[in-house]
């Protein structure tokens, strides 16, 4: 009997569950082009255009990374000198005050120009906000590590956003592979932790479990930017 509309939405899942390929297949391209903006960035070009007729018309290939060039160029000219925040007249002291201590203690200037860095080179910059103890954080995630959960109905509408990082450890001789997840939706973060094998999410591990204590309540695993540190940034 087929599905109506309304019982085809109570069906849906948007959680991750057992035999879960993973990466997810609808992300696949979108992590295959950034490993080729990121070879790009690094000048790999060769291997990235390999397959392209055009390189092999010219007997020498002189490496000029533009793109890298223009990225850094523009992520200068936006964040690379200290920004002057400026509001509206009718803005009170305290929602200023609130505003400028956020700016300073979040490193925001530091993390919108990480964020143009890799929106420049990949084509997406996120970022997440969460709380730890009692604060408020805003952090920059890599693009790579972000998977979207899209409404069927409505692909528009996203009703996820998981957070996930891969960790391989090898215990008592054998490799094994680890995706912690931070699953956010509207008014709760979720936290998982899967064991995947075959590329496929396999065991799922809660809280007391040895697994969790070391991927999930450590603060070091953190789902930061790739572009952590940048000289030309100001220090103030």
């Amino acid at each position: 009997m087929p599905l109506s509309i309304q019982s085809f939405a109570n069906t849906f899942n948007p959680l991750p569950v057992r035999d879960m390929t993973w990466p997810p297949d609808e992300d696949q391209a979108r992590l295959d082009s950034y490993a080729r903006c990121s070879m790009i960035m690094d000048g790999d070009h060769l291997n990235v255009f390999s397959d392209r007729a055009e390189l092999n018309r010219y007997g020498v290939y002189i490496p000029a990374n533009i793109s890298k060039k223009i990225v850094y160029a523009t992520s200068d000219l936006l964040f690379g000198e200290p920004v002057a925040l400026e509001y509206p007249e009718e803005a009170n002291q305290a929602g200023i005050d609130f505003c400028d201590e956020l700016w300073k203690e979040q490193k925001l200037q530091q993390l919108y120009y990480e964020g143009s860095v890799d929106g420049g080179s990949l084509g997406d910059d996120v970022y997440q906000v969460r709380k730890e103890e009692n604060q408020a954080l805003i952090e920059s995630v890599q693009a790579k590590n972000w998977f979207p959960v899209r409404d069927p109905d409505n692909v528009r509408k996203v009703l996820q956003h998981r957070l996930a990082i891969t960790h391989e450890v090898r215990i008592n001789g054998k490799l094994r592979e680890f995706v912690k997840m931070m699953i956010h939706e509207k008014g709760r973060i979720i936290n998982q932790l899967w064991e995947a094998e075959g590329g496929k999410l396999k065991t799922p591990y809660g809280p007391g479990t040895d697994p969790w204590n070391t991927f999930i309540d450590r603060k070091s695993t953190r789902l930061n930017s790739s572009h952590s540190s940048v000289s030309r940034m100001p220090s103030s």
